[in-house]
């Protein structure tokens, strides 16, 4: 993270944050307690005085050769960002595979949503996902988008779409507890189980994509901030995030836990590109 402590450095969410008469979704800027830069708000010695819960139920098994270099890389982060002083507590939430499996709503929504953008912009060439998926018009191997062009073509048609939501709140309940009876500062794990797939793996449909072990949904299915910072490297050489998740509008104390992270681990490597020209 960039541009800490000086004035003329901003985050994207400094332009992003705030309330927009246009985007109803916007007024809980109201509600988030965060004013003025995330830049100039940043803490590093924030790390060194939280208390983080590792979710170990997040991790890949030991016993997947997929999952073993993922779990040594943040176990490693982990060995790091203790030695600033936080405290790391193992913590579990009940239920939480079912809860994420459940708490899905792509295929209920994403079709009304999707066809929503497509009518709003006259020069895409085609009116409906389920048009382009019809013509042929998508890669056979992106069974997501199969599913939300063959799903109901609103949440409403859904007969488990309110259950779903409440099952949602029901869930941010149960975590938003458990980091209260610990309290925690934030959640961590893997941002996915295993390190990146090769190809021949996505090309064969070795996982459907809600099979695809990533962490990433939990916390946008909680609707709780969370951030992915690098924590290094496989011994194939391919990158592992720690994902980092905190209270609903706590994204101010989640940005400088995670500028620590990113301090003590200095686990960022610039990607060995080719040069053209």
């Amino acid at each position: 993270m960039r541009g800490h402590g000086t004035s003329e450095h901003r985050f994207a969410a400094d332009v992003l944050a705030g309330f927009d008469p246009a985007d109803p979704y916007t007024a809980t800027a109201a509600i988030g307690r965060h004013r003025g830069s995330y830049a100039d708000a940043l803490d590093a010695a924030a790390l060194g005085r939280a208390r983080i819960g590792v979710l170990r139920q997040a991790f890949g098994s030991d016993d997947d050769f997929r999952a073993q270099g993922v779990n040594r890389v943040v176990r490693a982060a982990l060995d790091k960002i203790a030695s600033t002083g936080a405290e790391l507590v193992d913590v579990t939430i009940p239920d939480l595979d079912d809860y994420v499996a459940y708490t899905s709503v792509y295929f209920s929504r994403s079709r009304a949503d999707i066809d929503a953008f497509l009518a709003s912009r006259p020069g895409i060439d085609a009116a409906s996902v389920s048009q382009l998926y019809a013509e042929g018009r998508a890669h056979p191997n992106l069974d997501l988008l199969a599913g939300i062009a063959t799903g109901p073509a609103t949440p409403a048609e859904d007969p488990e779409y309110h259950g779903r939501l409440e099952a949602r709140e029901r869930f941010q309940r149960i975590v938003i507890g458990v980091m209260a009876q610990n309290g925690l500062d934030a959640l961590c794990f893997p941002d996915v189980r295993i390190a990146a797939p090769r190809h021949e793996d996505v090309l064969a449909s070795r996982w459907t994509c809600l099979e695809f072990p990533t962490n990433t949904v939990i916390a946008s299915q909680l609707w709780m901030p969370s951030v992915s910072v690098p924590a290094g490297f496989t011994g194939e050489g391919l990158p592992v995030g720690l994902e980092l998740m905190a209270l609903p509008y706590h994204e101010a104390d989640l940005l400088s836990l995670a500028y620590g992270v990113e301090q003590a681990t200095r686990s960022r490597r610039a990607p060995d590109l080719p040069t053209v020209g």
